[in-house]
């Protein structure tokens, strides 16, 4: 290619691009006063930061750095770590068992197996499974573990409960995407053969 068409095909900065700039930057400008956002303040604060973690002198254990190692915190932090890992497990337990079949709501061959037919009717029930199911995992997994943990929090009031089902509602909508697409990748070919032959659902 000739410089010369490399000159034309190259996009030049247009009116529009200056006018799209501007608008950004004027919406920057006017967000960053309203939200009173300042560098100054984060300076000015960089001592009671410091302070936090060095924590109060007149509290014992209360220092975040240098951190205070002792047999009694040794065993909370243990404990502690204990627990977060028995919450993972709940969480992955639970969130399994809620994707399986929530990733059958949302695999469209799966569903021509647990309603089939070609009527209107059995087209419509389909539809309205799939969008159901679509609509609850788009929700679960868009909406983040600390948004499902105050949810929760509400509800049972703090403690692991409030972790826990927000780590497996969360979960449960990322693995219901991941095992319908490993369900819609199947090969449909067998599974016809098999419901041909008057296999049902669980065989199939």
């Amino acid at each position: 290619m000739k410089l010369e068409e490399l000159k034309k095909a190259s996009t030049p900065f247009k009116l529009y691009n200056f006018v799209i700039l501007s608008i950004i930057a004027y919406i920057f400008i006017q967000s960053w006063i309203s939200t009173d956002m300042s560098f100054g303040a984060l300076i000015n604060g960089w001592g009671d930061l410091v302070s936090y973690i060095r924590g109060n002198p007149k509290i014992e254990g209360s220092s975040y750095f240098p951190p205070v190692l002792n047999m009694i915190h040794i065993k909370e932090y243990f404990w502690a770590m204990v627990e977060t890992v028995e919450m993972a497990v709940i969480a992955l337990v639970i969130s399994v068992i809620l994707a399986i079949p929530l990733s059958y709501m949302t695999s469209r061959n799966i569903l021509k197996i647990i309603i089939p037919g070609d009527k209107a009717i059995h087209t419509t029930a389909r539809n309205a499974v799939y969008y159901t199911g679509t609509l609850i995992a788009n929700v679960f997994r868009s909406v983040n573990e600390l948004m499902w943990a105050l949810i929760f929090v509400s509800a049972v009031g703090l403690g692991p409960m409030a972790g826990i089902m927000a780590l497996a509602i969360h979960t449960t909508g990322v693995l219901s995407k991941l095992l319908s697409e490993g369900n819609e990748a199947i090969d449909p070919g067998p599974v016809e053969a098999l419901a041909t032959s008057g296999a049902g659902f669980i065989k199939t």
